[in-house]
């Protein structure tokens, strides 16, 4: 009676946790951090795609960044007409804002068009941000060089690609170092809070034989001794992929380079915050292999010791080391980078987070470890499997169930520091990683919350019925729930090892930019503009970009960049470019024909025209005819949406 009474009650039980379950993962996993990730520029003087006379020019060059930039492996290069450099290559700090960066200029600069490319590193987070904007110095008064220069910065300025970290090498430094780490969270919390009290034979409801729970002891404590020595090795390697992969990211140097910049690594390492971090890493997992060689003697000794409140002492020092490692990564994590006065608070909260989420994924994997050896040390028949693994499923699902509620927690703290964007979630790399990372956890927590209501009632039901009847200990229906609940948590421990990979990617990102670079705005309305229409094309090898301002009937500035996609070099040597226009739905075939001026020396790439052809609202077809002697005429046709 008392089984089919839990066997009944699975179905309310399992759509009540669930939807909970559900909604407090789906609170997690939407925080998507739009607030100070990375390096952002914010703004430049000379204002970005303006024009300065040479008389009001500035003497430097600075930029405003949204989070603090390390000076060392940050760079600055600014170029001009014929290629001229502006810049010696050295920048400095403001002394009065740490978020500005400096780059001193030439005095004799001539007028014309200045490209600007700049990379820079985090100081925090260590993430490389990079990006190309133009200024002018010249008449301001000239239109034509007003267009020229803002249509330079609004093609340069575009927002920069999201995926500019995102390599294997860092995917793989991440997802080595979150599954090290969450082993060896996992593993030693799994020893303390589950394995202790079952080799100490604690449940007595289930009546397991004390010879065979301390023989199955004894090989469990084994078991989690060799994840436990696994883990740290991983640590290390991540530790040195790591380290390999932000030396070279930040430096620029190549990977067969490594073994001559020797000194500059050890410079790296104690001259950034990054390396400083690192070093106290390293100081932990070497640690961590003193403590480990003291629980791993021997297997014999393995099983004395840990059974021992000495061992306990030893397994529960490790759960500690673990846990001030992954404290390592909270410092230099997104959270670190928010305002002063919130820092503490923020990477306090992404610490308990990695520390939940570390319990969870390194408990299912030890638990799905730990299986195969508690099986088979059991005889068959006898119905000890079931009542050695409900003793283990029982005290764990309470663990897993606190770890993902403390998962939400901390993951709905954090939106309120957050922007949240689901916009972005189709529109961007880090929004599309994050889909995937969505399905895949709502899946693994699919099978956690059936193992919690399912496979847990039974199993329990069965352990504490030794009948000769098919619902007892040693039926074949308590062996399919057994074998059912062995392939879920191998299935959940194969998600979560790729869901780590999925961290690993979004880490790799950067989340969608929620300041927008300031464009200046001084200009009057027959030059291009942030908001202006920009038509984007790819003619055979050759990317167009045209920008049309203000798109309205009346005088409008056209602009025609022309790019080699080969070479990635800008096309400055045609004959001849032609802009014929005509309304979409006119009759005849008639066009109007604009011949668009080269930019020059003063901006190569770039084709200019004023104009007062749009006379009309409505959708006109602009065909660029792009031609060059001695080759076939390049044609595209460009649709443009004229409001009134």
């Amino acid at each position: 009676m008392g089984v089919k009474t839990v066997f009944s009650r699975t179905g309310k039980r399992f759509r009540l946790v669930f939807i909970t379950a559900v909604y407090l993962l789906l609170t997690l996993v939407l925080t998507v951090p739009t607030a100070q990730a990375h390096s952002d520029l914010l703004r430049s003087d000379p204002p970005i795609s303006s024009i300065t006379s040479s008389e009001k020019m500035p003497g430097q060059l600075k930029l405003w960044f949204n989070e603090q930039p390390d000076i060392t492996y940050s760079r600055i290069q600014i170029t001009g007409p014929n290629g001229l450099v502006a810049n010696n290559g050295n920048i400095k700090s403001d002394p009065t804002d740490p978020d500005v960066l400096a780059a001193p200029l030439r005095s004799d600069l001539p007028d014309g068009v200045y490209n600007v490319t700049w990379k820079v590193i985090s100081l925090i987070d260590r993430h490389l941000t990079q990006g190309q904007f133009s200024f002018g110095i010249g008449p301001t008064g000239s239109s034509t060089q007003l267009g020229l220069v803002r249509a330079a910065g609004l093609v340069s300025a575009k927002p920069g690609n999201d995926a500019t970290n995102l390599s294997i090498w860092s995917v793989l430094s991440r997802w080595l170092n979150y599954l090290a780490a969450a082993l060896l969270v996992g593993c030693t919390l799994f020893a303390v809070l589950i394995w202790f009290p079952f080799s100490q034979n604690v449940n007595r409801s289930l009546k397991l034989d004390d010879g065979l729970v301390a023989k199955v002891g004894h090989a469990g404590w084994r078991r989690l001794s060799n994840i436990l020595g696994w883990s740290l090795l991983l640590l290390f390697g991540g530790w040195l992929v790591g380290l390999a992969y932000q030396f070279l990211t930040e430096s620029g140097t190549s990977l067969l380079d490594l073994p001559q910049n020797i000194p500059e690594v050890g410079k790296f390492l104690t001259g950034t915050l990054f390396g400083q971090i690192w070093l106290v890493r390293l100081g932990l997992i070497l640690l961590g292999g003193v403590l480990f060689a003291l629980v791993d003697r021997s297997s014999k000794g393995i099983g004395k010791a840990a059974n021992s409140y000495r061992g306990l002492v030893l397994w529960g020092l490790l759960v500690g080391l673990g846990l001030f490692i992954l404290l390592t990564t909270s410092l230099y994590s997104h959270a670190a980078s928010t305002s002063a006065g919130s820092a503490v608070l923020a990477m306090t909260n992404d610490w308990v987070h990695l520390g939940a989420a570390s319990t969870w994924v390194g408990g299912v994997i030890s638990l799905a470890l730990l299986l195969p050896v508690v099986l088979k040390l059991a005889s068959g028949g006898s119905g000890n499997r079931t009542r050695l693994v409900a003793a283990l499923v029982k005290p764990f699902s309470v663990l897993a169930l606190l770890s993902l509620i403390i998962l939400g927690i901390t993951g709905a703290l954090a939106s309120l520091r957050e922007i949240n964007s689901v916009t972005t979630l189709l529109t961007t790399w880090y929004g599309q990683a994050l889909l995937i990372k969505i399905v895949l956890v709502l899946f693994t927590l699919a099978l956690g919350a059936g193992v919690w209501l399912v496979i847990k009632p039974r199993l329990l039901a069965f352990a504490q019925t030794d009948s000769p009847y098919k619902k007892s200990a040693r039926s074949l229906a308590a062996g399919r729930i057994i074998f059912q609940f062995r392939q879920i948590i191998t299935l959940e421990a194969i998600l979560l090892v790729v869901v780590l990979v999925s961290v690993g990617i979004l880490t790799s990102l950067a989340p969608p930019r929620n300041t927008p670079i300031q464009i200046d705005q001084t200009a009057t309305d027959t030059v291009p503009r942030h908001s202006d229409p920009q038509l984007s094309a790819t003619v055979g090898n050759y990317q167009l970009e045209l920008v049309v301002s203000p798109a309205e009937i009346g005088p409008n500035s056209f602009t025609l960049y022309v790019l080699d996609t080969r070479t990635n070099q800008v096309v400055s040597d045609l004959t001849s470019v032609q802009l014929r226009f005509s309304k979409a739905d006119a009759n005849g075939g008639k066009f109007q024909v604009l011949e668009l001026e080269s930019g020059g020396q003063a901006a190569p790439g770039f084709y200019q025209a004023n104009t007062e052809l749009i006379t009309e609202v409505g959708t006109w077809q602009i065909e660029a005819v792009l031609h060059k002697d001695g080759q076939p005429d390049l044609t595209y046709i460009f649709q443009l949406n004229v409001q009134n």
